[in-house]
């Protein structure tokens, strides 16, 4: 089964070397990869290194990379531009930032899954939140999304869901570039409201989401996007979007209690060729940090 991953890139080029080699290694054991990044004209050396890790790995075995190095309107422009080039034969597609990694055997155990739930077309897992030297912050896990609460509250990540590929091609979606920071919560609201079967797989632990400090999601324009986009839900949608958010988080602590904490976190940084492996000491689903989102 092909996975068709893909990134959205600028000026990041030592953690998507990382990114990248996560995404690699995940080919193997029926498992095909084709990873796209689509780089925004970044003048870091990104298309070079793209290009040379490209030639190197041109005749690799179930796995294929690709990339486009031109100018967009952001982080939602290169993925709308990314799955525009989706390949047909592509079963599933995933979309992993730059400053994210997969975890060892993530897509294998995904194509399992999907083979035990044949009618689901979206699955969402759990990831580990790290800091930015890689070490394990807190972990978060996935929440069943529903209707009244996605319209305000995204209960879906990105880098934890997976989408079978005939299913984002027979709804169409793609993420509205009006908003560069926001875009996640109209998409996963249309998602969600379109009657996509999600199941929520709360014990698989898939990802990693680097905590930078410098994060869309607790930028000023969060804030600013976050308002305009409030403004114009109706007035009970506002008034209930607090609520939502503590009901969502209540629910992210409660399932955290029926599973096994995380143990180990195997990670790659800057140009390793291998991974390193950290044990989590004290496991917690409480992420210090505040969201906009």
């Amino acid at each position: 089964m092909l996975f068709y991953i893909i990134t959205p890139a600028f000026n990041d080029l030592e953690r998507l070397r990382a990114c990248v080699r996560s995404v690699a290694d995940q080919a193997g054991e029926g498992v095909e990869v084709h990873h796209h990044v689509q780089d925004g004209g970044s003048s870091d050396g990104t298309a070079a290194w793209l290009e040379a890790w490209q030639h190197a790995h041109e005749d690799a075995v179930g796995y294929a990379l690709t990339y486009e190095s031109t100018a967009d309107a952001g982080l939602y422009d290169a993925l709308n531009k990314a799955w525009d080039r989706m390949p047909q034969k592509a079963a599933y597609t995933a979309h992993l930032n730059a400053d994210e990694q997969y975890l060892p055997g993530a897509l294998r155990r995904i194509a399992a899954a999907f083979a035990e739930h044949p009618g689901a077309e979206l699955l969402t897992t759990t990831y580990l939140m790290c800091n930015e030297d890689g070490t394990y912050h807190c972990h978060r896990r996935p929440v069943q999304p529903h209707v009244w609460t996605s319209v305000l509250t995204c209960e879906l990540m990105t880098c934890v869901c997976f989408l079978r590929a005939d299913a984002l091609r027979r709804l169409g979606l793609r993420f509205d570039i009006s908003y560069r920071s926001l875009a996640d919560v109209p998409f996963y609201r249309d998602l969600v409201a379109a009657g996509t079967c999600i199941v929520s797989l709360p014990r698989l632990v898939t990802s990693m989401y680097t905590l930078t400090g410098r994060n869309l999601s607790w930028t000023p324009l969060t804030a600013t996007e976050r308002a305009r986009y409030n403004a114009a839900a109706p007035a009970w949608q506002r008034l209930l979007y607090p609520f939502s958010r503590r009901w969502v988080n209540f629910k992210r602590r409660l399932v955290d209690l029926m599973c096994p904490a995380p143990q180990t976190c195997a990670l790659y940084h800057g140009d390793a060729e291998t991974r390193t492996t950290e044990t989590i000491t004290v496991p917690t689903c409480i992420c210090r940090r505040k969201s906009n989102g």
